[in-house]
Formats: C-alpha cells, sequence, structure tokens
C-alpha cells in the first residue's frame, strides 16, 4: 500500500490583531524518506538543543525541554529552514490566511473560527496529494494510507463533520458547494485509510520540525506584500 505523512502545526492568531496565520509543515511521499530525516532532525536537535535550556551544568537533570521556534534564535531557525529545503526526504508546505478578509462575524465566533480552521487544513492537504499525484509519486487509482500529525488544539467547529470525515468526503467522494453553485471533484479513486492524530509536540520531532517551518513562512509573510511566493515551499496556498 502506498503510505504518505504529513505534519503540521500552526504560527499566528486567527485574529484581526494578527496580519497573518499559517498551517504548515513537512510531508514525506513514503515511511523510508520520513525516517531518513528524521534522524537528520533529531541529530541536529540533540547537538544544539543544549544551548538553549535554561538549565546549567550543576543543576541539569538531563530531561531537556522541548526546543520551539519562539524559544531560540534566528540563526538556529533558519538551520532548521535550511536543513527541510535541502533534503532530499523533506518536503514543505504552507498555508497562509490574510486575517483582515475574513469577516469579522467568523473571527468573533470561537465554533466558525474552528470551522474555518478545518477548512484551511483540509485545502492544503489536498493540494499536497495533487501535486504527488502530479509529480506520479502516488498513483490515485491505487490504496492509500494517509497519515496526518496535528499539533493538537481545541477542536471546535459548527460544522456538522469532524476534520477526518471531512478530508475522506473531499478527497474520494467529492464536494458540491451549493452556495457558490461549484463542485470539486474526487482525487483518489482507490481505497483510503486515514490516520488521523492530534498530538502534543513535546513527543513527536516531526511535528516540531514543522513549528520552525510554519513559524518562519508566518514571520516572513507578516512583513512580506500579500501573497508573496517563497521558493524553498513545495507547496504553497493563501487565503
Amino acid at each position: 500500500m502506498q503510505e504518505v505523512y504529513i505534519y503540521m502545526d500552526d504560527s499566528g492568531r486567527m485574529s484581526h490583531a494578527d496580519r497573518c496565520c499559517s498551517y504548515g509543515g513537512v510531508y514525506f511521499k513514503d515511511r523510508k524518506a520520513r525516517d531518513n530525516f528524521k534522524r537528520q532532525y533529531v541529530a541536529l536537535i540533540k547537538n544544539s538543543r543544549c544551548h538553549f535550556c535554561q538549565q546549567t551544568d550543576d543543576s541539569c537533570n538531563k530531561h531537556c525541554p522541548e526546543i520551539k521556534s519562539n524559544t531560540t534564535n534566528s540563526k538556529f531557525r533558519r538551520r532548521v529552514c535550511n536543513l527541510i529545503k535541502n533534503s532530499k526526504d523533506a518536503n514543505s508546505y504552507a498555508t497562509t490566511i490574510y486575517n483582515r478578509e475574513i469577516p469579522k462575524a467568523v473571527l468573533d465566533v470561537k465554533h466558525s473560527r474552528g470551522r474555518r480552521r478545518d477548512y484551511y487544513q483540509k485545502r492544503v492537504i489536498k493540494e499536497i496529494l495533487v501535486r504527488l499525484i502530479n509529480d506520479k509519486d502516488i498513483n490515485p487509482y491505487l490504496p492509500l494510507k494517509l497519515y496526518v500529525y496535528i499539533d493538537e488544539s481545541p477542536q471546535s467547529t459548527n460544522g456538522i463533520y469532524d476534520l477526518k470525515t471531512s478530508i475522506i468526503e473531499e478527497l474520494v467522494y467529492g464536494i458540491c458547494n451549493n452556495d457558490y453553485g461549484k463542485t470539486f471533484p474526487p482525487i483518489l479513486f482507490g481505497t483510503l485509510d486515514l490516520v488521523l492524530k492530534h498530538v502534543d509536540s513535546k513527543t513527536d520531532y516531526l511535528v516540531q520540525a514543522s513549528d520552525f517551518l510554519v513559524g518562519y513562512v508566518n514571520a516572513t509573510l507578516t512583513w512580506k506584500p500579500t501573497r508573496t511566493i517563497l521558493d524553498f515551499l513545495d507547496v504553497q496556498l493563501y487565503y
């Protein structure tokens, strides 16, 4: 069976107080690619984490805290992003939302924000698979096992479907949007086994790598013109 692995984190807030927010991270076309990159990333972290630890040599208990984008410096963040960019195994992606283009009525309601978040995550997952199909890395007519790991966050939505069901529906059955009179056909025609997990980034190195990537993307686009293309991203969407 074909396997695809997608790891996702977020940066910024879906709020009019922030210019934009982003969802993104790394994805892999098979298990071997994922494991190869993970070994490289873990080696980088283990060789660097003491530089960002608040413990001294005398007080060190060997329980290292998680290294996050906002607890390091710009030089190290670039190292992580360059590791992803130059890797033959990892691919990067992001979808960026310009908050001021979202109606205030949506941003003011927690469930509506949750529904929007699910939509943006679903759309970029679909775009990743479209890219893999176009590059002939996966065959849409053969069985696919899709693993999606997302940094855990409150799961609030006013939709009738959860995120997993919504992803399967769009990828396998297609979507008809009656509000806009549009139909989006399916992109997968074999069986789909979707494993979707919300995980604690402290326990998942590749979600941590996604934190660095999407943090860099969002910080960059906060100061760039709207819809700036970032050449180190394999898949990039805007809303």
